[in-house]
């Protein structure tokens, strides 16, 4: 089992050098990724793919396999719309060269405005 160390920045704390503490709290890597909603694309520092996502390469992926992806994003980044659609590329958009973008297919579906 993966776990993963989610940060979350103090402002108070700041000591002579300027530092900010820093507060970690590790949840398994299911339990981190059901927070996120369907279609939100995360930065990531690791050299994988979690699980629940896939790579923002602008890779055409079927419609059957990730339905509830397709109903929020639909064929915007490419694909047939029949039974294919595309994932944004953003490739050579990270800010360091080590980092990658990807988008989540099975967490939270985004509730509509009432």
């Amino acid at each position: 089992m993966h776990f993963i160390a989610r940060l979350k920045f103090v402002r108070q704390g700041f000591g002579p050098s300027g530092i900010t503490r820093v507060a970690v709290a590790i949840a398994s890597e299911r339990e981190a990724m059901m927070e996120y909603l369907i279609s939100d694309i995360i930065l990531l520092a690791c050299s994988y793919v979690p699980e629940s996502f896939l790579p923002c390469d602008g890779s055409i992926v079927p419609i059957a396999q990730y339905q509830a992806l397709y109903s929020l994003i639909g064929t915007q980044y490419g694909g047939d719309g029949r039974t294919t659609f595309g994932l944004p590329n953003l490739k050579g958009k990270e800010p360091l060269p080590t980092l990658h973008y990807v988008i989540c297919y099975n967490g939270y579906y985004p509730p509509r405005p009432a």
